[in-house]
Formats: structure tokens, C-alpha cells, sequence
């Protein structure tokens, strides 16, 4: 009986010595971590970073749905305020005593604010623990969308041209949410790099159905109103009025339904930094290769960006004058180019999952280079018929929108995380000046003509071409 007894309590303790033993291996695990050699500490960390990029769980990182939607729609509705304009403001910049070049300054005004509002905004975002909040862009971009489109529509009322381009100011503070559109949906502490390109495309898609809605439902109001006598209510504010209602709506769901997840810091997706040795932070250094990878995305981005919008800009003016247009009917022309687009767009984010992002933008590239040329053919050739001229810009307006589709992600692909959103500001960078220098070339097209745009766009994008074939290997990456 005694031996018993001795039996079980000697059993027993050596049950508890095993729990003991068990609980502490994880720190003497870590232990082991911080106290061997470098080589231990690379062979650890790498296993450390496989387990995070690896896993299940990363791979199927999404954000809530409700967040992506709301970001979408942010984007689509941002695209239509920045183009509803293109078709009127022309005609609304003589009716108030300015000139067509006045109407580029006007288009192109927004994105120039948002450039110089970037780091403020960018500080405004950020949260305590280095956490994003996506929510205060949002809510500051649908109150600069609201009073952006009020002012320009009391412009008329008041007899007042410069209205308009404060109006414009207003709306340039909205526009630096096309900073987060991208950022959101390549953030990697909320999707996993399989569904960045995707839903970075599926925001190119959004910008594509944005100009397509915008200009059309311009020219469309622009008709219906034409023999309003209001000047509140005209044919040159009516869209705007509309526009300022639904951002409202848009400001009041987005409000409730949007929710950061502020829990967790930026640096639990991270490893610790304990063990990181000195190779492993020079791999985290931003290098000349990164550098100029950096410098020939932003440059394709800035390059197909300019020569879409400009080629945007120029229509209303060069189909007036080519073929005696209407605001409505070239409103219509932009509308039925980008609603032929939005398949192929949607069709390049289905393949983006198994296209690598340098393929994309390169393949697109080449398109645009084609759709130049195949302008100019139609131009010396006097054959600047409506349909050819219709193709010609198709082409240019598809391939424009596509070659920066994966500008963002591919960064993310390619640069160290700590220099992730410094590419995502470099890119916007380049999207700003090119908005606003592409806005004000294409609207000025009646008085610079059309040989110096083209050899402009032209030569522009074949540079960058050139470029992207620089780096070409050091951007190849896998594709699931």
C-alpha cells in the first residue's frame, strides 16, 4: 500500500515536472532565439517569415467585403465628379468669359491640390499604433465632393469664372483619397498578395465606369436642362447638384458601415525585431535596384495617365470642331468608348491572378504605342473620319487605364514592406501631375494642334517602354 502511494506521488510529480518543462519551452525557445550566432538567427528568421507569407490563413487574407465595396464605390463616384465636368466646362468657361485652355486648368486643378495635400492627409490617417485609418480619407473626401459640386453649381448664379476653379480646390481635397483606393486593397496587413492585383484591377474597373457614367451623365443633364431658365438649375450645374445629393448619401452609409480594425499594431504582422540580424536589415533597405524600379513604375504610371487623360480632355474640343459636336454628343462619345472598355478591363482582373503584373503593363503599353500610331495614320492620311477616330481612341483609352492597373501591387511585390507606402505615394505622385499637365495639354489640343500631342504621348510612353525592358528581370514574380 505504502509502495503504491510512493508509486502514484513519484508519478505524479514527475506529471507535473513534464507540465512544468512544457510551459517553459517556449521561452526557452525564444531564449535560444536571441542568443545564438547570426547564422541561427537568418535560418530562424527566414522560417519565421515562410510561416507568415506561407500560411493558409495570410494567403486568404481579405478585408470585410462591406469595406471593398465601399472603397470601390468611393473610386467609381470620385471618377464621375472628376469627369461629369469635362463635357460642359468648355462652354461653361466662355459662358462666363474664360477660354476652351481655361476649361483644361479646370479639369486638371484637383489632382494638383490633392498632390500638395498628400503628407497631410497621409499624417491625418494615421493612427497611434502606425495603424491606417481608412475612414477619416473617406469622410473627408465625400464633404470636399459635396461642397465642391455645390460651388460650382452657384458659379453660374453668381456670374463669378473663378467660382469654378475654387469650386475645383474644394474637390482637389476629395481627390486625395485616390491615394487609399489602391492602398487599401494592396495593404498587406489586410490582403494577401494573391488578391492584390485582382482587386487593384477591379478599382481600374471602377475608374473605367466612372468616366464612362461621368461624361455621359453630363452631357445627358446638360440636354435635358438646355432651356431651363434657373441659373441654379441649368444646363451647366444640374449634374453637379445631383452629384452633390448622392455624395451625401454616400457620406451618411459610409459613416455607419465603414470600420477599421485599429486592434492591431502595424508591427504584430511583423517579426520581432530581436531577431533580426544585420544581413536581414540590409534586405530591408530600399537598394538602387528598388530605387529605379520605383522611378520606371511611377514614370509608366505618370506616361499612359497623361496621355489618357489628355486625349479625355481634347474630345469635346476636337469633336466640335471636327464634326460639330454638342456638349451632349461628346459626352456620349466619351461614354460609349468607356462602356466598350469595361469588359476588357473586367476580363484583365479576372486574368491578373494568372498574368504576372509586368506582362500586363508592358502588353498594354505596346496597345497604347499602337493606338498613337494608328491616330496619326488617320490624321496625315486626311481620313479623321468619326469611326476611325472613335477606334483610335478606344484603344488609346483601354490600353491608358490598363498600364498602371498594377502599379501599386507590383511595388508591394517588389519593394521591402517598410518602403511600401512610399511607393504607393510615389505612384500617386505620378497620377496627379499627370491629371493635371494631361488635363491642361489636351484641353489647349485647338491651339497647340495635334503633330506636338502625339509626338509628345508618343515618345513619352515608348521611353517608358524602354524602361520597363530595364527592369525586366528583376520584377518576374509567381503567379497562382
Amino acid at each position: 500500500m505504502a509502495a503504491t502511494f510512493k508509486d502514484s506521488l513519484i508519478g505524479s510529480q514527475q506529471s507535473q515536472n513534464a507540465i512544468e518543462l512544457k510551459e517553459t519551452k517556449p521561452k526557452e525557445f525564444h531564449t535560444f532565439i536571441v542568443s545564438q550566432p547570426r547564422a541561427a538567427d537568418s535560418h530562424t528568421l527566414s522560417s519565421l517569415r515562410a510561416q507568415s507569407t506561407e500560411s493558409p490563413e495570410n494567403e486568404k487574407l481579405l478585408p470585410p467585403m462591406k469595406n471593398v465595396v465601399l472603397i470601390i464605390i468611393n473610386n467609381f463616384l470620385s471618377c464621375v465628379s472628376f469627369n461629369i465636368v469635362i463635357p460642359i466646362s468648355a462652354e461653361y468657361s466662355r459662358h462666363l468669359g474664360g477660354t476652351s485652355s481655361f476649361s483644361g486648368i479646370i479639369i486638371g486643378t484637383p489632382t494638383i491640390v490633392a498632390l500638395l495635400l498628400l503628407y497631410p492627409m497621409l499624417k491625418f490617417s494615421l493612427a497611434k499604433n502606425g495603424r491606417m485609418i481608412y475612414k477619416r480619407p473617406i469622410i473627408v473626401c465625400a464633404i470636399g465632393s459635396i461642397l465642391g459640386h455645390v460651388l460650382y453649381s452657384l458659379a453660374d448664379y453668381v456670374n463669378w469664372l473663378y467660382l469654378i476653379l475654387i469650386s475645383r480646390l474644394f474637390f482637389g481635397v476629395a481627390c486625395t483619397m485616390f491615394l487609399y483606393h489602391k492602398r487599401y486593397v494592396t495593404d498587406k496587413t489586410l490582403v494577401s498578395p494573391r488578391y492584390r492585383t485582382p482587386l487593384a484591377t477591379c478599382t481600374t474597373l471602377a475608374q473605367a465606369m466612372g468616366m464612362c457614367v461621368g461624361p455621359f451623365l453630363g452631357g445627358l443633364l446638360s440636354k435635358a436642362s438646355a432651356h431651363a431658365r434657373n441659373r441654379v438649375w441649368d444646363k451647366f450645374t444640374s449634374g453637379n447638384w445631383i452629384m452633390a445629393i448622392v455624395w451625401l448619401v454616400y457620406l451618411i452609409v459610409a459613416a455607419f458601415l465603414f470600420k477599421d480594425d485599429l486592434e492591431t499594431s502595424y508591427t504584430d504582422t511583423t517579426v520581432d525585431q530581436s531577431v533580426i540580424t544585420d544581413a536581414d536589415q540590409n534586405s530591408q533597405r530600399l537598394t538602387k535596384n528598388g530605387m529605379f524600379t520605383m522611378f520606371v513604375v511611377s514614370w509608366i504610371t505618370f506616361t499612359s495617365n497623361f496621355t489618357l487623360v489628355g486625349y479625355l480632355s481634347s474630345i469635346p474640343v476636337y469633336t466640335s470642331e471636327l464634326y460639330g459636336y454638342s456638349t451632349f454628343q461628346a459626352g456620349n462619345f466619351i461614354a460609349l468608348n468607356f462602356l466598350l472598355i469595361s469588359p476588357l478591363v473586367l476580363s484583365v482582373t479576372f486574368l491578373s491572378r494568372h498574368i504576372q503584373d509586368r506582362i500586363i503593363s508592358l502588353g498594354s503599353l505596346i496597345v497604347l504605342l499602337f493606338g498613337l500610331f494608328l491616330h496619326l495614320i488617320i490624321h496625315e492620311c486626311k481620313r479623321e473620319y468619326l469611326i476611325p477616330y472613335f477606334i483610335a481612341c478606344l484603344i488609346i483609352l483601354f490600353s491608358g487605364n490598363v498600364v498602371g492597373s498594377p502599379s501599386v501591387s507590383l511595388l508591394t511585390k517588389q519593394l521591402p514592406p517598410k518602403f511600401h507606402v512610399r511607393g504607393n505615394v510615389a505612384v500617386q505622385i505620378a497620377i496627379s501631375l499627370s491629371d493635371t499637365l494631361g488635363a491642361i495639354f489636351g484641353g489647349a489640343i485647338s491651339a497647340i494642334k495635334f503633330i506636338p500631342v502625339f509626338l509628345v504621348c508618343f515618345l513619352i510612353n515608348a521611353l517608358g517602354m524602354v524602361f520597363l525592358l530595364c527592369i525586366w528581370t528583376s520584377i518576374k514574380q509567381k503567379v497562382t
